[in-house]
């Protein structure tokens, strides 16, 4: 009887995560930036809720040093119309 406990105890401890769907070999993602053009694809490569510059990872990349105005694009002005 014993044997029989253990034999269904192993097997349930190997199938369970096969029959739950869980993944035994997924990676996490790793850092926002951690890779080349992570700062600059508008992906949220670490799944944080942030993407790109927004993402404090990226905060010292060559993508996101000097945007610090309002708009879209990289021209580092303050937004103003100079006269």
């Amino acid at each position: 009887m014993k044997w029989a406990l253990r034999t269904v105890f192993s097997l349930s401890c190997l199938l369970l995560p096969l029959l739950s769907g869980c993944d035994l070999g997924q990676v996490l993602p790793g850092p926002e930036g951690e890779s080349p053009g992570q700062c600059s694809d508008d992906i949220d490569n670490d799944r944080d809720g942030l993407v790109d510059c927004e993402d404090d990872d990226c905060s010292d990349s060559f993508d996101c040093v000097g945007d610090d105005d309002s708009s879209d694009d990289d021209d580092d002005d303050d937004d103003q119309v100079l006269a």
